[in-house]
């Protein structure tokens, strides 16, 4: 570093002997701020504010002392220490800001190279800080009032305009909510009502000036946020609108008023006597809250259609009150238009017809159906579901439940939209009906999923006969809306009294079965067997100590090197997860919790992860070794499809400072080609940003040459099962020649995995690869061993 550097430096040490050394090594680079302490002077002892700190530890009492340090939550820690760190356990201070641990004796070079790489890294954090001051000043000159408070009600930030200042200087003047805000609530009520609900509307008055204010959590509920908009002039208008509506605040019918897309803005009392509904928790809402569910989209559109045409509607309409209990209602909407200046607004009045007979018999319908399909709802079936199997215990007979999941519905809804999505389960529940017998019990339990109970059976094969029955009858074409769809479903049977004696076994043992259909590729029928609940236990467990690891990033990246055959030098590594698991106290194979991870969507915090401490690890290692070095990382295909991958990919190489030439990107065969045509365009968008691009695991799935030539790849990746058994195995040996041939037609390099002897890497050397992967060389290590193995390998 030839200019001035304007980090600032604390060291601290516990042998007076080495202060000079370091401080002449510090002024080499240019600190300007340079502090020095010795941890055994405890007087000397505070508060640090300075943003890198190195520590030369040589005595493991010294470690008793630096743990009462106080550092800024920005430091970046650097020890050097006469222990191995496994031999040490560092404070806790100390260790939430390490950014490197050394061992003595002290390698000069890479302590350097490593001091470099963390200036770098402070300096980035400074021009990161600076966009949050940016920030700060988007946020003060925005038109509303805004506020963080702690949940003690003190002020943590606010902006200009709800201060009422015209500098900053608030912030040592210990303000807080009562002094600050106009409001005439109380704190805790807002705390109370937060806890309710997500966002907390409140309305007031202050010197003849109307206020709306949001309140709302931010930072896992640790902070409350307080928006505050200027609405005098709104309620001046709804003022006007309930000064004409005068009439009809004393009706025994309930009147709403809305604006033009349906917004309440002010309801009378049986209003809220009828539907449940308070005026806190409908105004400024959507009058669709009390959208039943039942009507048809023609109705609505019907509707709004007399109401933009003729300025009125009147008709019976059914609606949901608060409590959720659906009923009928005579509703007449008027249009109201201000003729100064065109604003529009509806009023509309309506009158419980609940005590209609007609009406009666609806609400006794739709207690017990599901509103879509007109099947039962889930209550009503489990009612039926526990008196046959009171029947059946009382007759020694058998009977079966089925637990139906549609496949691919998710697909439907995504793709044609949800009213479609609802045609598709009508003419499910339509064909379902028609397959099985009268007297046979069908309920929808919720979005795509379907029970059956089939009483009266004599032996199982008759329910798999059924369940395959009900599979080839959803299997005909479907055509809906000018679109033919192709369904299959997913069965899981269970049978009283094998698989369960009360009706939660029998439906989690059903559920169980219809899990493992899933997992064996859907459509096909199952019977529960008890091993698929342990089964999915261990899954569980594994998935919910997968999440906390996720949360809590409890993961390492191992690096594993790539070596040039005919240089024999290493080119590059690939960077590779680790998880050990404290649950289970071992450690995890990816090839396990992966999986699990792009299922359950951590998988993209996970890849966020790797990038990271792989960016991070890269520099040292630039610094150090080779500036040309290649570090491979791995995209898993939800990644690599997601939308945002590439832009986030890029943002994060440019905040390390990363060369594109230095990384190279790892897709999986199988997983381009489940997306062929979409992954071309993502490839080609990589390839424009010079992102070296690797089909790993090749030869293992099922890409034609025509795909191949396709793809903007520079590398292909020979599967190690192919390379494992190569000298032995005929096959192996011809296919991996085959995929090193075919790299050279398509002028790319190729890598051999699986690389474990030196007969290996011979024969591969015959063959014409250019690198190689495997044991042979080195396994996975964390990025010290790394280091110190590129180290070895220079001498």
């Amino acid at each position: 570093m030839n200019s001035n550097n304007d980090v600032s430096i604390s060291f601290f040490f516990d042998d007076k002997n080495i202060e000079n050394f370091y401080i002449n090594i510090f002024k080499k680079f240019n600190f300007q701020n340079i502090e020095t302490f010795s941890i055994n002077q405890e007087s000397q002892l505070k508060k640090i504010k300075n943003e890198l700190i190195v520590i030369d530890i040589s005595s493991k009492k010294s470690l008793l002392k630096i743990k009462n340090f106080d550092f800024s939550k920005t430091s970046k820690v650097i020890v050097i220490s006469a222990f191995l760190k496994k031999y040490l356990t560092l404070p806790s201070n100390i260790e939430k800001r390490l950014y490197h641990f050394f061992s003595k004796p002290l390698d000069f070079k890479i302590f350097s190279k490593v001091l470099e790489s963390c200036v770098i890294q402070v300096n980035r954090y400074k021009f990161l800080d600076n966009k949050e001051r940016i920030l700060v000043d988007l946020v003060d000159k925005s038109p509303f009032k805004m506020a963080v408070y702690t949940l003690d009600e003190k002020l943590v930030y606010a902006n200009k305009d709800y201060i009422d200042l015209k500098e900053l200087d608030y912030l040592t003047e210990n303000k807080n909510f009562s002094t600050l805000s106009h409001s005439d609530l109380k704190f805790k009520e807002i705390l109370y009502n937060l806890k309710k609900i997500s966002t907390y509307v409140y309305e007031y008055e202050y010197l003849n000036t109307f206020y709306r204010s949001f309140y709302y959590f931010i930072k896992n509920e640790s902070f409350v946020v307080d928006i505050c908009f200027d609405i005098t002039k709104e309620k001046t208008r709804i003022d006007d609108l309930k000064k004409s509506a005068l009439f009809f605040e004393k009706s025994s019918e309930g009147v709403v008023v809305t604006d033009k897309n349906a917004n309440v803005l002010t309801i009378n009392t049986a209003f809220a006597k009828i539907t449940g509904f308070t005026k806190d928790e409908v105004i400024g809402k959507s009058i669709n809250v009390l959208s039943s569910g039942i009507h048809e989209k023609s109705f609505y559109k019907n509707l709004w259609d007399n109401l933009i045409f003729h300025g009125k509607w009147q008709g019976e309409i059914w609606n949901r009150r608060k409590n959720g209990e659906v009923y009928p209602e005579w509703l007449s909407i008027t249009q109201i238009k201000d003729p100064k200046t065109d604003e529009v607004n509806y009023m509309a009045l309506f009158t419980d017809i609940s005590s209609i007979k007609e009406a009666d018999k609806k609400l006794q319908f739709y207690a017990k159906h599901d509103h879509l399909t007109g099947l039962l709802n889930k209550v009503q079936f489990e009612n039926i579901l526990n008196f046959s199997m009171e029947r059946a215990k009382r007759n020694s007979s058998k009977l079966a439940l089925m637990f139906i999941d549609l496949d691919h519905f998710k697909e439907i809804n995504d793709t044609y939209g949800h009213n479609v999505g609802d045609l598709v389960l009508k003419t499910v529940a339509s064909r379902i009906s028609k397959t099985l017998r009268k007297e046979d019990v069908i309920a929808r339990i919720g979005g795509d999923e379907f029970n059956i109970l089939i009483d009266y059976i004599e032996d199982e094969s008759d329910a798999l006969e059924i369940g395959n029955k009900l599979n080839e009858a959803i299997k005909k074409d479907m055509y809906l809306e000018n679109a033919t769809f192709y369904l299959s479903f997913s069965i899981g049977i269970s049978i009283y009294p094998y698989h369960g004696i009360n009706t939660k076994d029998l439906i989690k043992n059903a559920d169980a079965a219809m899990y493992e259909v899933k997992k064996a590729g859907r459509d096909g029928v199952m019977l529960y067997n008890s091993e698929f609940t342990k089964n999915l236990l261990k899954k569980v467990e594994l998935q919910n100590s997968l999440k906390e690891a996720t949360k809590n990033e409890d993961f390492e990246v191992y690096y594993q090197p790539v070596i040039n055959l005919s240089s024999k030098k290493v080119i590059g590594a690939e960077a590779l997860i680790r998880w050990y698991d404290s649950n289970t106290n071992a450690y995890i194979s990816p090839e396990k919790f992966i999986p699990i991870a792009e299922n359950h969507g951590m998988i993209y915090d996970i890849g966020r992860f790797v990038r990271k401490q792989a960016f991070e690890d890269l520099l040292i290692i630039l610094n150090s070794y080779d500036p040309n070095f290649i570090m491979s990382i791995n995209v898993s295909s939800k990644e690599f499809f997601q939308d945002e991958y590439i832009k986030d990919l890029l943002t994060m190489m440019k905040d390390f400072s990363i060369d594109t030439k230095n990384i190279e990107l790892e897709i999986t065969e199988t997983h381009i080609m489940k997306n062929s045509d979409l992954a071309i365009k993502i490839l080609n968008k990589l390839k424009e940003n010079n992102i070296n691009l690797a089909i790993d695991d090749f030869g293992s799935g099922y890409s034609s040459l025509n795909y191949l030539k396709k793809f903007p790849i520079s590398k292909l990746k020979i599967d190690k099962s192919f390379v494992l058994d190569m000298l032995k195995v005929e096959d192996d040996r011809l296919i991996t020649q085959t995929i090193i041939n075919i790299s050279k037609i398509f002028k790319v390099k190729v890598q051999a995995e699986g690389v474990e002897s030196k007969a290996h890497e011979f024969e591969l050397m015959q063959m014409g690869c250019d690198l190689s992967q495997g044991y042979y060389h080195a396994r996975p290590m964390p990025i010290n061993d790394f280091l110190n193995f590129l180290e070895g390998r220079n001498k």
